[in-house]
């Protein structure tokens, strides 16, 4: 689903309850979208990727399924104003699983920019979502406060995944709950924090990683030493840990999910601990790099 333009909203693929056909694909209920690519859409208002609407009744109550993307990617997508990637309105039930949102971007139609939070994402309140083996890489919004990746006022739970180099937050919770396990936040620009937290409630387990963390009650921080995004086998391009990073054999086992984002099995197993983030590293990725420090003591791996 690529290039496609909505003079309102969902560039790319668009729910709706009361049947108005937007741009690419249109569903009236629920949508199920699985090893595809959404792509260099855009919408002048929200949801240049994928947009929601309100919904009467949380999915699922009434008998509708949940919407879910699996093993897609969504890269390059544009809004006006809200949720570059991905719009959910109120009482939305949405899953992710094994997907990658990249380069996605909100408030870039010049308007509205006061109001252009969620570059990878952007929740209201309602809904129920779950980030599952997920990579959020490389979003942006034009606020220092707006949520790059992720602008969440619902109930969230993200669990493996990995956030890095988005601008102005990986995470910003300004309402709903927020329950983070076995995931990294990361690298994000601009200065900005990588989990900033206004009101509502947060839980983040004592093994995640959050390098930067404004007020979000995080225990674990550090340079996760990833690999650039880039295709590390599996159906969506992730950022592998280096084989020193802190985020390889520290996860827990008794949350992380049993399959990383790539398809391969995590360490569950006798004495093992799975790792942190979206990918497991295992002996087959070993292989060169090179390390490039920064003035700011970080640095940039990149395959050879």
């Amino acid at each position: 689903v690529n290039n496609n333009t909505a003079s309102l909203n969902g560039g790319g693929v668009a729910v709706d309850d009361y049947g108005v056909i937007v741009a690419g694909v249109y569903d009236s209920r629920s949508e199920t979208l699985t090893g595809s690519a959404i792509s260099g859409n855009s919408a002048v208002y929200r949801g240049g990727g994928i947009y929601i609407a309100n919904q009467t009744v949380l999915a699922g109550g009434d008998g509708a399924p949940p919407s879910t993307i699996q093993a897609v990617t969504l890269n390059g997508n544009r809004s006006g104003r809200e949720g570059g990637g991905v719009f959910l309105g109120t009482n939305v039930a949405f899953n992710s699983k094994y997907n990658t949102f990249s380069s996605n971007r909100s408030g870039t139609a010049g308007a509205g920019l006061s109001n252009a939070e969620g570059g990878g994402m952007l929740v209201e309140s309602g809904s129920v979502v779950s980030l599952l083996n997920s990579t959020f890489s490389g979003n942006q919004s034009p606020n220092s406060w707006g949520g790059g990746a992720v602008y969440n006022g619902g109930d969230m739970t993200i669990a493996n995944s990995t956030f890095s180099g988005n601008s102005s937050n990986a995470v910003y919770q300004f309402n709903g709950i927020m329950t983070i396990t076995n995931s990294i936040l990361a690298n994000s620009t601009a200065g900005t924090p990588d989990c900033q937290y206004l009101q509502g409630t947060i839980n983040i387990d004592d093994v995640s990683i959050v390098e930067t963390d404004a007020d979000c009650g995080a225990t674990r921080s550090g340079d996760p030493k990833l690999g650039p995004l880039t295709n590390n086998g599996g159906p969506t391009q992730t950022h592998l840990p280096m084989q020193t990073s802190i985020a390889v054999n520290t996860g827990s086992n008794m949350s992380c999910l049993e399959l990383d984002q790539r398809g391969n099995p995590r360490a569950l197993a006798n004495s093992d601990r799975c790792d942190v983030g979206a990918v497991e590293f295992v002996n087959g990725d070993i292989k060169g790099f090179f390390v490039i420090p920064l003035p700011d003591g970080k640095v940039v791996v990149v395959p050879e």
